[in-house]
């Protein structure tokens, strides 16, 4: 039980970054890609 007590914290230390900043983060700027590239094949 000792060795799952380390990796848990960080575990969930990650998951919870990568679900509040992170992939927020790549969603706006893959968004804003394609409105831009939509744009650019309207004009």
């Amino acid at each position: 039980m000792q060795r799952l007590a380390a990796p848990t914290p960080g575990g969930l230390t990650t998951s919870f970054v990568a679900e509040l900043l992170l992939y927020p983060v790549l969603f706006y700027t893959a968004k804003r890609i394609a409105m831009k590239r939509a744009e650019s094949a309207w004009a």
